[in-house]
């Protein structure tokens, strides 16, 4: 079961450090997060925010590391028309921090050349900076 994982959604929005325990009690060695819950007041769900609440992303760090779950995948970065990608760096950022490897996006832009070159020069730089690290 180790390519398996538990998204989001899939618990209601259930706070990240309660999923990961979950998922852990489970086996189910992945799961994956946006950076902020969804309200459901009917099913006790609280909202949460990732870039608001430095202290949870320490508590979700500790609880990764206490059961081996880890976040394989974050979800919610909307790309809309006219906006800038680079505007998501601090939530990218945050999501690094959380080892997240990967990131989901959606885009509603219709032009992706808009959205597409910033996100290129990042990885060239990304890239160049990795390449210089290791010599």
């Amino acid at each position: 079961m180790d390519r398996l994982g538990i998204e989001l959604l899939s618990v209601f929005g259930m706070p990240p450090v309660e999923f990961i325990t979950l998922a852990a009690e489970l086996g189910c060695p992945y799961i994956s997060t946006g950076m902020t819950g969804f309200p459901l007041p009917q099913l006790g769900q609280p909202e949460f925010s990732l870039k608001d609440d430095p202290a949870l992303c320490r508590d979700i760090l500790a609880a990764m590391d206490d059961t081996g779950v880890s976040i394989a995948l974050g979800d919610g970065l909307l790309i809309l028309p006219g906006a800038d990608i680079r505007d998501s760096a601090p939530n990218l950022d945050i999501l690094a921090q959380l080892r997240v490897p990967r990131v989901n996006s959606v885009s509603l832009d219709p032009r992706p050349r808009t959205y597409l070159r910033p996100i290129r020069h990042a990885r060239r730089t990304r890239g160049r900076a990795r390449h210089a690290d290791h010599h």
